[in-house]
């Protein structure tokens, strides 16, 4: 078993790496180096837990579990710091530090690794997703059919609340007949954005929609003091958040295609996807109509 004394602490001081020693037993801090007290923000460490201090938890990590650790074997953990905000990876070994039974861990910082891994996740997702719904939108059966279909992928998706077509004429009003919607089944209230409320809100939504662009809106409040007419609109039908692109088909705008509180994959391409989406469901309308 490797031993460590107070020569150690002096060498593992100088790594740029965090390094963490504690009692197996006890689970008490025996050695911080300095980039560890760093990460931490920890000036004193003396006298206490590392479940107490490094995750400000009165009891021992449930992750943590030192039964599991054998000597001359090296365990990985991998584990979402909530103290921190950062994803970490430990790297635990066996040693005897000043007469203790103890654990060291090295630890790495991995938030950017998982981040990455995470957008390329949703990416690859994103991209089966509009095969799928293009597939859907423009195969066989009746247009409606098809669009409930297509919907309930998109809403599902993103977890949303509604997922809607919405028809629009051309002095920009919305006309009620035509439309689509998915439903999540957990809402209670179905009172959507396309069950006749005014849709003035094109107005402030045109300049994007001439460019191409779909509307990304995160957080409604975000838009409470610049635009309080879509920000009441929007909290009245219980709209926290949701993503609009327009419907063009031959020059023309002919309707919108929107997701209502979508809660994941809400990624840099979303706003793509979305007019993905809406250019092949407004191609398949007119074709259908046609």
């Amino acid at each position: 078993m490797e031993e460590f004394d107070i020569s150690s602490k002096v060498i593992l001081d100088e790594l740029d790496m965090p390094v963490l020693i504690t009692d197996i037993d006890t689970f008490e801090i025996l050695f911080m180096n300095r980039a560890c007290m760093k990460l931490n923000k920890v000036e004193n460490y003396y006298g206490k837990t590392c479940h107490e201090l490094l995750e400000g938890q009165s009891v021992p990590c449930s992750f943590c579990k030192n039964s599991g650790l054998f000597e001359g074997r090296t365990r990985q953990l991998e584990q979402y710091n909530v103290k921190l905000g950062k994803n970490l990876r430990c790297i635990d070994n066996i040693v005897v530090f000043s007469g203790h039974h103890a654990k060291i861990t090295w630890i790495l910082d991995i938030t950017e690794q998982v981040k990455r891994e995470t957008e390329l996740k949703a990416i690859l997702a994103t991209e089966r997703l509009v095969i799928l719904t293009i597939q859907t939108v423009c195969g066989t059966g009746t247009i409606g059919d098809r669009l409930d279909r297509c919907l309930k992928l998109c809403g599902e998706y993103y977890d949303a609340d509604r997922c809607y077509i919405c028809p629009v004429s051309e002095d920009g009003t919305n006309d009620t007949h035509g439309t689509y919607e998915w439903y999540s089944p957990a809402i209670r209230s179905k009172d959507g954005l396309c069950h006749g409320a005014d849709i003035r809100l094109i107005d402030n939504w045109m300049p994007g929609f001439k460019k191409k662009k779909a509307l990304v809106v995160s957080d409604v409040r975000k838009i409470q003091k610049n635009k309080p007419e879509e920000y009441s609109i929007m909290t009245a039908n219980g709209i926290g958040s949701y993503i609009v692109a327009p419907m063009y088909c031959d020059g023309r705008l002919i309707g919108l295609f929107g997701v209502d509180n979508p809660r994941r994959n809400i990624i840099g391409k979303t706003a793509d996807l979305l007019l993905s989406l809406a250019y092949a469901a407004g191609n398949s309308i007119e074709r259908w109509n046609n």
